[in-house]
């Protein structure tokens, strides 16, 4: 992450065991976020899935407020195909910030991957 959003410095907190805590935090404009989750999948080159609540958007810690991002790499010949799939998104905002975020976000990555 620290790559690919180069014009904000991430922090990751989490040891990656499933089951444990995720915490991403870092400035925002003139504040900051953090946001929080919990691993629900990780084996290195091949997936990770974690759930996501964003400080921003002033949801209660509730279950019913955390959207699942799930990461998959799978080789396809010289190449490897990342497919990303977010799901259960608690209001019509959230959607469009992580619908916009993960349109553009694939494009850096694979621009990292390929220098």
């Amino acid at each position: 992450m620290n790559q690919w959003m180069s014009e904000t410095e991430i922090q990751i907190i989490t040891d990656w065991k499933v089951g444990s805590s995720i915490i991403i935090k870092g400035p925002w404009y003139k504040t900051s976020f953090e946001n929080k989750g919990t691993v629900l999948r990780f084996d290195p080159e091949q997936a990770l899935s974690y759930t996501h609540l964003s400080s921003l958007s002033r949801l209660p810690d509730a279950p019913e407020s955390y959207t699942t991002l799930e990461f998959t790499l799978k080789p396809e010949g010289d190449e490897t195909l990342l497919t990303v799939t977010a799901y259960n998104f608690p209001t019509e905002a959230i959607y469009r910030h992580i619908a916009f975020y993960w349109n553009v976000a694939p494009h850096l990555i694979k621009k990292l991957a390929e220098a």
